[in-house]
């Protein structure tokens, strides 16, 4: 029972965000009862400010989670870029070397004399046929080689697109978790707080 009630909390953690923002919106909520327009305004006014300051906050969270630059400096760097403001320039030179290579590969076989005997002609064809039979197997063992190289680097590259997976996934749930539901947070009480601020007087005359 134990067990179960501590995964059912901490289930209900996961959106501990969501249940701050209930809270404190039923706490500015509860003001209404005093019944008092002066009260109910300013909790509303408050919400409303949490609410703003909550939504750029969470915002800033989105952007910096998916390694974009949090609003201030978008905002330097973008008063940076006037147009009447002076910019130092600078000259930077570039050389560029090019370089080119050739490599060729080459085999040698015997040639057979027309005049040599029948046991010159095949001491030379089996010459001709060992040289042969090297050359075959270094090219396998060089395609063997090869083949083993392609497998490291498509099992390398494997692994380092799931790591991407799994970083960008990491990345979604904290947005969802951090920014996003910071933002969502401010939202909810920039609306409670816009419905007590706009609706002082009447809900003070109700209660």
């Amino acid at each position: 029972m134990i067990k179960e009630l501590g995964s059912i909390l901490k289930w209900l953690g996961e959106i501990w965000l969501f249940w701050l923002a209930i809270a404190v919106s039923v706490a500015g909520l509860a003001v209404m009862f005093t019944g008092d327009e002066k009260y109910i305004r300013l909790s509303g006014l408050i919400l409303q400010f949490a609410g703003m300051l909550a939504t750029a906050r969470g915002i800033q969270l989105t952007r910096i989670f998916f390694g974009q630059p949090g609003i201030f400096k978008t905002a330097k760097n973008w008063f940076s870029r006037f147009p009447l403001r002076r910019r130092s320039s600078t000259g930077v030179g570039f050389v560029g070397i090019a370089a080119a290579s050739s490599s060729s590969r080459g085999h040698l076989t015997s040639a057979v004399n027309p005049n040599a005997t029948l046991d010159e002609r095949v001491k030379i064809l089996e010459a001709n046929m060992e040289s042969l039979t090297i050359r075959v197997s270094k090219d396998a063992e060089n395609a063997e080689k090869l083949m083993r190289n392609l497998s490291v680097d498509l099992d390398e590259e494997k692994r380092l697109r799931i790591s991407e997976h799994q970083q960008i996934s990491e990345r979604l749930k904290e947005a969802q978790t951090g920014g996003l539901g910071t933002a969502l947070m401010g939202l909810i009480w920039l609306i409670v707080g816009s419905f007590l601020s706009t609706g002082a007087v009447e809900i003070a005359e109700r209660f």
